[in-house]
C-alpha cells in the first residue's frame, strides 16, 4: 500500500513536471527564436512535430494528474481504460521524436550540416527533444499500472504520425512549406518515402518495446498491486 502511495506521488510529480516544461518550451517561442531546427517565432511553432507532440503528450499527462489527485484520496482507485490510452498516445508520439532526433535528424544535423553533435539540445529544445519523452516514458513503464489496456489498441499509436503526414507532406510538396525536417534528402522527392515507413516502423516498435518492459516491471514488481 506504502509502495503505490510513493508511485503515485512521483508519477504525479513527472506528469506535473512535463506540462510544465511543455507550456514553458512552448511558450519560449513568443519571446525569443527557436534554437537547433526549429529557428521561428512564434504560432510557426506549432508546424514541427516536435511541438505537436509534445503538447499531446502534456494534454494525456494532464489527464492522468487528474488520476494521480484523486488517488491521494482513493489510493485503490482504478485508471480508467480510456485515460490509460490516452497517456500511451501522448508518451509514444513524444518517443517517436526523440528517437527521430537521435537517429535521424542528430546525424543529418552534424554530417551534412556541420552542427554540434547537441546543437539539437540547446535551451527550449532539450525540454522537447530529450527530458520530456525521457519523463513520459518512465512514467508509464515504472510508475503506472496498466493492468486494463487491452493490446488491441496499441495500433492507435499510428494515429499522431499519420495525421501529421497527412498535412506535411502535401504541404512540402505544394511548396508551403519547407521541407524543415530533410525527409526529400535535399529535393530527392522520390526518396520522401522512406521516412513514412521508417517513422511507421520506429512508432510500432516503441508500441511493442512499451508493453515488453511493462511485463518486466510487473514481473520484477516495480509496479506494486
Amino acid at each position: 500500500m506504502k509502495e503505490k502511495r510513493i508511485f503515485n506521488i512521483v508519477d504525479l510529480v513527472f506528469n506535473a513536471l512535463v506540462i510544465i516544461f511543455t507550456i514553458g518550451s512552448v511558450a519560449y517561442y513568443w519571446f525569443k527564436v527557436g534554437t537547433g531546427n526549429m529557428q521561428v517565432v512564434g504560432a510557426t511553432c506549432f508546424r514541427f512535430f516536435t511541438i505537436d507532440s509534445n503538447i499531446l503528450c502534456a494534454i494525456t499527462c494532464a489527464i492522468m494528474l487528474v488520476f494521480n489527485i484523486r488517488r491521494l484520496k482513493d489510493n485503490n482507485l482504478v485508471t480508467p481504460q480510456w485515460a490509460v490510452i490516452a497517456k500511451f498516445l501522448g508518451m509514444n508520439s513524444v518517443m517517436v521524436t526523440f528517437l527521430v532526433v537521435v537517429v535521424g535528424l542528430t546525424p543529418m544535423n552534424v554530417f551534412m550540416n556541420g552542427k554540434p553533435l547537441f546543437d539539437l539540445y540547446t535551451e527550449n529544445s532539450f525540454f522537447l527533444h530529450f527530458l520530456c519523452p525521457v519523463m513520459a516514458f518512465i512514467s508509464v513503464i515504472i510508475f503506472e499500472k496498466w493492468d486494463n489496456f487491452d493490446k488491441k489498441y496499441m495500433w492507435l499509436e499510428l494515429c499522431a504520425v499519420m495525421v501529421y503526414g497527412l498535412v506535411y507532406f502535401p504541404l512540402v510538396l505544394t511548396g508551403v512549406w519547407p521541407d524543415f525536417y530533410g525527409f526529400t534528402a535535399g529535393g530527392r522527392w522520390y526518396l520522401m518515402w522512406i521516412a513514412p515507413v521508417g517513422i511507421g516502423a520506429i512508432t510500432i516498435g516503441i508500441g511493442y518495446l512499451t508493453f515488453f518492459l511493462k511485463d518486466k516491471a510487473r514481473a520484477k514488481e516495480f509496479i506494486k498491486d
